[in-house]
Formats: C-alpha cells, sequence, structure tokens
C-alpha cells in the first residue's frame, strides 16, 4: 500500500497505474463551487478528469455515480453535464449509463487513449 498525496485537481499517481477509478457522490462537489458552470469546468473538472485520464491504463475504466436533481446536502449534477465533460476532455468512451434509482446514476466510461 502507497500513500499519496492528491489535491481536488490533481490525483497525484503515476501515468497509466490505474485499471479503474470510481468516483462516488464527488463529482457534484467538483462542479458544485460558486463558480459559473464554465470557471467550474476549467478551474476544477477538467484539470481533475485529465489527471485520471493520465493516471489509468489504456482500456482503464472510470466510474462516475452522482445525483441527478434534488435538493441534498451536498448538491447534484445532471447526467448530460458528467457526459458533455468527458466527451469535452477526450480520451474516454461512454460504455453505459445505469440508474440506481429516480435520481442515482452510474456511468462507466473507458480510457481510449
Amino acid at each position: 500500500m502507497e500513500t499519496v498525496h492528491s489535491t481536488p485537481t490533481a490525483i497525484g499517481l503515476r501515468s497509466a497505474s490505474l485499471d479503474a477509478a470510481l468516483m462516488i457522490r464527488v463529482y457534484n462537489a467538483v462542479v458544485g463551487s460558486s463558480d459559473d458552470a464554465e470557471t467550474a469546468y476549467q478551474k476544477h473538472a477538467a484539470p481533475l478528469l485529465r489527471s485520471i485520464r493520465s493516471a489509468l491504463k489504456p482500456g482503464g475504466r472510470l466510474v462516475v455515480q452522482d445525483l441527478e436533481s434534488g435538493v441534498y446536502e451536498f448538491g447534484s449534477v445532471p447526467l448530460k453535464v458528467v457526459l458533455a465533460h468527458l466527451k469535452r476532455i477526450g480520451g474516454f468512451r461512454h460504455v453505459e449509463t445505469k440508474w440506481l434509482d429516480r435520481d442515482r446514476y452510474l456511468c462507466v466510461f473507458e480510457r481510449t487513449r
């Protein structure tokens, strides 16, 4: 086991060192800042996604589970935002989305490059 110092925008892992990354109720915190949507993407989401993409091995999976809507203590992020961000960042292929209930989704992405 190894301890790695991470920040909200850089996970601090070696390139191509992960088979999978799991984000459960994290993405809403990443983009749910007081910034406008574009600023939140540029300052928080894009650097984090690039860091995760770099750490994943080719073919590695990123799993995102979050909340579509509703009033929750830590906020929510619509599925369409997650899909748009992963498409925009590049290097990921959307594999599947499953709805866990009315508000919770689970998306699987594969690192392509």
